[in-house]
């Protein structure tokens, strides 16, 4: 610029020269020349700039695009992310899988994960992921549950506890998920799971509500095999069964005070009870359960997109409890009185968890969003193993 400026002095003097002396003629075509210079300077300059510009602007439109600007060409954007996934009309794809696109002639590409790549992306493997007993009751969305947690514990390489009469073999484990949880805990408190899956696990249980827990166990127990899988009943098979059902309530009384049963350890106190309620580190209900997700996933302080889940064991169609007689509703309510009392007090556990919970809300709506891809017709089919279950199950 200072170059310029001189040489823009020297040609205005050479100029006057000229003008005024005709023997001047060499000082006025050094004057001349030197105009040619600085235009030439200037036009040069202002290319650059351009250039520089339109440089800077392609790298940061590639960059909001998830993508890199091409060494070579700054109109080419390389998607980065999602393996090289161009989406657009006029994406460019090459051989080894990468893709990237003409800024100047693809104005809707974008580079972007697929939805398993965001699954998998927000699905990573914890560190120091502690141990897990989760106190899997009937009929209260236990089987789904479980599945999720049984899911972390495969991508953790977790072992899980077995069931039934393999479950003394398979210890010391370190996930429990099974209705065996419920015996031990009748018998020792939380303090017994420490003997199957060592110190301070984190002991989570859910509740649901009791009258819609008794009336899903009936219909289970006659509906339904061991399989996960959901099922639908006929209208005349469904009037059969409401039918039947105070004959079933008769039969079986433990289940319309399941929870004062198991919770109070055997005493039959509600204050035991809820007591005893006290004592997991996490209580849940099962008509909040996205809510009671989120929270599992702070608990275990994983990502959210670990819990998210698919309905197990649904009956469809069934009866709800404003469909049957008034005396069979009369009943339900008096003899479920204590349970719905424990039911009442794990709701309060739940409301100050979520209360005190941080970014709750926040993760709440990343759940929601990662929930929309679940794809509730899939039947868990194609899974790598017996434990990593679910995969299947999105809409991917």
């Amino acid at each position: 610029r200072r170059c310029c400026c001189r040489c823009l002095y020297f040609a205005f003097f050479s100029y006057i020269l000229l003008v005024t002396c005709p023997c001047s003629l060499l000082w006025g075509i050094m004057g001349v020349m030197c105009l040619l210079v600085v235009g030439i300077v200037v036009c040069v300059g202002i290319l650059a700039e351009k250039s520089l510009g339109e440089e800077e602007i392609s790298s940061q439109l590639c960059e909001e695009r998830n993508g890199k600007i091409d060494a070579q060409d700054e109109n080419i954007c390389w998607c980065t992310i999602g393996n090289g996934t161009c989406q657009g009309e006029s994406c460019l794809h090459a051989h080894d899988g990468s893709s990237a696109f003409r800024l100047s002639s693809c104005q809707n590409c974008q580079c972007s994960m697929s939805n398993a790549e965001q699954y998998r992306s927000h699905s990573l493997v914890r560190e120091n992921l502690k141990n897990v007993v989760y106190m899997k009751l009937h009929k209260v969305g236990s089987t789904t549950v479980s599945i999720v947690l049984e899911r972390i514990a495969g991508r953790n390489n977790k072992k899980l506890c077995a069931r039934g009469d393999q479950l003394n073999a398979s210890v010391p484990c370190e996930f429990w998920t099974t209705h065996d949880c419920e015996f031990v805990f009748i018998d020792k408190g939380v303090e017994g799971f420490e003997d199957y899956v060592g110190k301070d696990p984190v002991t989570i249980t859910l509740l649901r509500d009791p009258i819609e827990r008794v009336i899903s166990r009936y219909f289970y127990n006659l509906v339904m095999d061991s399989s996960s899988a959901n099922h639908t009943m006929s209208k005349e098979r469904m009037q059969q069964l409401v039918d039947r059902f105070p004959y079933w309530i008769d039969r079986y009384p433990e289940e319309l005070e399941h929870y004062l049963r198991i919770f109070s350890r055997g005493s039959k106190s509600v204050d035991d009870a809820i007591t005893n309620l006290h004592t997991f580190d996490l209580v849940g209900i099962t008509e909040r359960m996205n809510e009671f997700m989120v929270l599992v996933a702070s608990a275990l302080r994983v990502s959210v997109a670990d819990v998210v889940y698919k309905n197990e064991k649904v009956v469809m169609n069934r009866p709800k409890f404003s469909d049957f007689p008034e005396a069979v509703r009369l009943k339900l309510l008096e003899s479920t009185k204590e349970d719905r009392l424990i039911y009442s007090a794990a709701e309060k556990l739940m409301d100050s968890e979520v209360e005190n919970t941080d970014m709750f809300d926040t993760n709440m709506k990343i759940f929601a969003k990662l929930e929309e891809v679940i794809d509730q017709r899939c039947q868990f089919e194609r899974t790598k193993s017996d434990v990593l279950t679910g995969w299947d199950c999105y809409n991917l």
